[in-house]
């Protein structure tokens, strides 16, 4: 996904440079606005929308939702005492996963989001085609 990210900011620049620069920005506020560095209820109203166009929070979700669900975390001193389930964690980082398809939805964010990047970047190589 960044791959085509910066593909696509590197072709709108005449200075490749510069593309990878302002990627490196954008990759910077999107990781900032996925929910791990700064919690999303904290953010700014008019800000909070950047945590649906983030690539890092559907990409964390997706492997926080594979890693804590049916988790049982358990004390170690051998005893079976769980005070904990991964389910409980997930709600703690406010994480919905109430049936399957919250994991495939994000996969499938990523995948329109790859797909858009790939498409606007065909369309600005067919610009810079014709305008030579």
């Amino acid at each position: 996904m960044r791959f085509f990210q910066q593909l696509f900011f590197s072709l709108i620049f005449s200075i490749v440079g510069i593309g990878s620069q302002i990627t490196g920005a954008l990759s910077m506020t999107l990781i900032a606005f996925s929910g791990y560095i700064l919690e999303i209820t904290s953010i700014v109203k008019f800000l909070a929308w950047i945590k649906w166009i983030s690539i890092f929070r559907y990409a964390a979700n997706i492997l926080s939702i594979n890693e804590f669900t049916n988790l049982t975390l358990c004390l170690t001193n051998n005893t079976n005492i769980c005070p904990y389930k991964g389910e409980d964690i997930l709600n703690d980082q406010k994480i919905d996963y109430l049936k399957s398809w919250d994991l495939w939805e994000n996969f499938l964010a990523l995948i329109i989001m790859t797909f858009v990047f790939f498409v606007l970047s065909y369309v600005q190589l067919l610009r810079i085609k014709k305008t030579k």
